[in-house]
């Protein structure tokens, strides 16, 4: 008998409409498996290999966020699929630390929703390349081309959502992202956004850029092991990227 190659993806909603919708959307080259509750959800578990676990934050209907449950007990299993939480209400990044690979808001948006799925599936097996850059101030654009010149796979965006898709459905050796001026002492919510980008999987950001003063904190002890001014673009950013790809080899 021939091997099955199909990919296998579980979803799970307590709504049965919502969830033949899910299936509707994600449809593709997958073998795609349903539930309804929790007790479902973790039979099918222990039973197959899925590449994607695609989850309702309120499953049980009861605002106690068991999907963000579900994902914790995975992570804390080591389990290889990556998850993605879908909520009808907003959830702080950093409580997805760890847990989900992946976000998305409800109602759903299709393109989104099959993107990411597709994206997480296809990256399971294949192998990070490239630097991404997130830069925020986009003067710095022109800039930041000319020094990265000729860096293979590099990929630039000026949206810290679009930063976030990327690294959901990409893997890449490098990301840099840009926290402006960060002078106070308290971390801000785009320090701790790019710092949670480590449930990805992947390196997340490591290396970022800023202006004025040195930020306060922002040793590996936060996560971040390269600091590049604004003003050192030019002479550091190129030769700091080659020093951190050559660490990845």
């Amino acid at each position: 008998m021939e091997e099955n190659l199909r990919e296998r993806i579980l979803i799970i909603d307590d709504k049965p409409l919502v969830l033949r919708s899910l299936v509707r959307v994600i449809r593709g080259p997958y073998d795609i498996d349903t539930a309804t509750n929790l007790g479902e959800a973790k039979e099918l578990l222990s039973k197959n290999s899925y590449s994607v676990v695609v989850s309702d934050n309120n499953i049980s209907g009861k605002n106690t966020n068991d999907g963000l449950g579900l994902f914790q007990e995975l992570s804390v299993g080591n389990h290889p699929a990556a998850r993605y939480l879908l909520s009808g209400k907003e959830v702080e990044y950093e409580r997805l630390r760890g847990k989900a690979h992946a976000f998305s808001g409800k109602p759903v948006d299709v393109s989104r929703l099959r993107a990411l799925t597709r994206g997480l599936s296809t990256r399971q097996t294949e192998t990070g390349n490239g630097v991404l850059v997130y830069l925020e101030e986009t003067s710095l654009l022109e800039q930041i081309q000319k020094a990265l010149d000729g860096i293979e796979g590099l990929k630039i965006v000026t949206d810290l959502d679009a930063a976030f898709e990327a690294l959901a459905t990409n893997k890449y050796r490098l990301a840099i992202g840009d926290i402006g001026n960060q002078t106070n002492r308290r971390t801000t919510k785009r320090v701790e956004r790019l710092l949670s980008t480590r449930r990805f999987g992947g390196p997340g950001f490591e290396t970022v850029l800023y202006s004025g003063q040195e930020p306060w904190g922002l040793s590996q002890r936060e996560g971040f092991n390269l600091h590049i001014s604004y003003d050192e673009i030019e002479s550091r950013l190129r030769e700091g990227i080659k020093t951190q790809l050559r660490a990845f080899q």
